[in-house]
Protein backbone atom coordinates (compact mmCIF):
# COMPACT_ATOMS: atom_id res chain seq x y z
CA UNK A 1 0.00 0.00 0.00
CA UNK A 2 1.75 3.58 -0.75
CA UNK A 3 1.50 6.07 1.98
CA UNK A 4 3.05 8.88 -0.06
CA UNK A 5 3.97 10.00 -2.95
CA UNK A 6 2.68 7.49 -5.96
CA UNK A 7 5.06 6.25 -8.43
CA UNK A 8 2.51 6.30 -10.96
CA UNK A 9 2.61 3.51 -13.56
CA UNK A 10 -0.12 3.83 -16.07
CA UNK A 11 0.40 -0.19 -17.08
CA UNK A 12 -1.06 -1.73 -13.96
CA UNK A 13 -4.29 -1.01 -12.13
CA UNK A 14 -5.03 0.23 -8.69
CA UNK A 15 -7.73 0.81 -6.16
CA UNK A 16 -9.08 4.19 -6.00
CA UNK A 17 -9.09 4.89 -1.89
CA UNK A 18 -11.51 7.49 -1.98
CA UNK A 19 -14.69 8.95 -3.18
CA UNK A 20 -14.39 11.87 -4.70
CA UNK A 21 -12.49 12.53 -8.61
CA UNK A 22 -12.16 16.11 -9.86
CA UNK A 23 -12.52 16.94 -13.69
CA UNK A 24 -11.06 20.85 -14.15
CA UNK A 25 -12.02 21.69 -10.67
CA UNK A 26 -14.96 20.26 -10.54
CA UNK A 27 -15.69 17.28 -7.91
CA UNK A 28 -17.60 14.53 -8.65
CA UNK A 29 -18.52 11.47 -5.98
CA UNK A 30 -17.52 8.05 -6.79
CA UNK A 31 -17.61 4.72 -5.13
CA UNK A 32 -14.56 4.26 -2.86
CA UNK A 33 -12.66 1.44 -3.93
CA UNK A 34 -13.60 1.67 -7.91
CA UNK A 35 -10.51 0.36 -9.78
CA UNK A 36 -8.93 3.04 -12.16
CA UNK A 37 -5.89 2.60 -15.01
CA UNK A 38 -3.80 4.67 -16.90
CA UNK A 39 -2.31 6.29 -13.89
CA UNK A 40 -0.06 9.68 -14.59
CA UNK A 41 1.78 11.79 -13.03
CA UNK A 42 0.96 15.89 -13.94
CA UNK A 43 3.65 18.69 -13.86
CA UNK A 44 1.07 20.19 -11.23
CA UNK A 45 1.78 17.14 -8.99
CA UNK A 46 -1.17 15.48 -9.40
CA UNK A 47 -2.13 12.77 -11.15
CA UNK A 48 -4.96 11.82 -14.36
CA UNK A 49 -6.42 8.60 -14.70
CA UNK A 50 -8.97 6.68 -16.32
CA UNK A 51 -11.75 4.72 -14.26
CA UNK A 52 -11.47 1.12 -15.63
CA UNK A 53 -13.71 0.44 -18.75
CA UNK A 54 -13.84 4.33 -19.44
CA UNK A 55 -12.05 6.80 -21.53
CA UNK A 56 -13.08 9.92 -19.55
CA UNK A 57 -9.99 11.46 -17.90
CA UNK A 58 -10.02 12.57 -14.29
CA UNK A 59 -7.22 13.88 -11.66
CA UNK A 60 -6.70 13.27 -8.40
CA UNK A 61 -4.36 14.98 -6.49
CA UNK A 62 -3.43 12.51 -3.63
CA UNK A 63 -0.94 10.26 -4.56
CA UNK A 64 -1.55 7.90 -1.27
CA UNK A 65 -5.34 7.48 -2.76
CA UNK A 66 -3.79 4.82 -5.22
CA UNK A 67 -3.60 1.49 -4.15
CA UNK A 68 -2.39 -1.41 -6.41
CA UNK A 69 -4.61 -4.03 -7.60
CA UNK A 70 -3.30 -7.04 -5.66
CA UNK A 71 -4.84 -9.73 -4.04
CA UNK A 72 -2.49 -8.61 -0.73
CA UNK A 73 -3.65 -4.91 -1.19
CA UNK A 74 -7.12 -6.25 -1.62
CA UNK A 75 -7.26 -8.20 1.90
CA UNK A 76 -5.53 -5.76 3.79
CA UNK A 77 -8.26 -3.03 2.64
CA UNK A 78 -11.35 -5.62 3.82
CA UNK A 79 -8.93 -6.13 6.87
CA UNK A 80 -8.95 -2.09 7.23
CA UNK A 81 -12.68 -1.94 6.67
CA UNK A 82 -13.72 -4.64 9.22
CA UNK A 83 -11.20 -2.83 11.89
CA UNK A 84 -13.31 0.58 11.20
CA UNK A 85 -16.72 -0.94 12.02
CA UNK A 86 -15.48 -2.29 14.93
CA UNK A 87 -14.13 0.83 16.19
CA UNK A 88 -17.03 2.54 15.18
CA UNK A 89 -19.34 -0.03 17.32
CA UNK A 90 -17.04 0.84 19.87
CA UNK A 91 -16.94 4.64 20.08
CA UNK A 92 -20.92 3.71 20.06
CA UNK A 93 -21.12 1.67 23.25
CA UNK A 94 -18.52 4.72 24.64
CA UNK A 95 -21.19 7.74 23.90
CA UNK A 96 -24.00 5.33 25.09
CA UNK A 97 -22.01 5.39 28.45
CA UNK A 98 -21.00 8.41 28.79
CA UNK A 99 -24.50 9.47 27.79
CA UNK A 100 -25.66 7.14 30.59
CA UNK A 101 -23.40 8.67 32.89
CA UNK A 102 -24.40 12.22 31.97
CA UNK A 103 -27.88 10.91 33.07
CA UNK A 104 -26.85 9.83 36.22
CA UNK A 105 -25.05 12.98 37.16
CA UNK A 106 -27.82 14.89 35.77
CA UNK A 107 -30.87 12.99 38.17
CA UNK A 108 -28.67 12.67 41.47
CA UNK A 109 -27.02 16.60 41.08
CA UNK A 110 -23.58 15.64 40.81
CA UNK A 111 -20.70 17.16 40.05
CA UNK A 112 -19.49 16.19 36.61
CA UNK A 113 -15.34 14.66 37.01
CA UNK A 114 -13.19 14.33 33.97
CA UNK A 115 -12.26 10.99 33.35
CA UNK A 116 -8.09 11.78 34.15
CA UNK A 117 -9.93 12.14 38.01
CA UNK A 118 -10.91 8.51 38.29
CA UNK A 119 -8.45 5.90 39.54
Amino acid sequence: MNNGNLVANPNIEYIYDLDMVWIKHEEIIVDRGIIVTNVKLLDSGGYSFNIKGSDKEYECYYGWAFIENTERNIELLKEIKQENIFLQQKQLKIRELRNNLDRLFEKDNLKSIEIDEIE
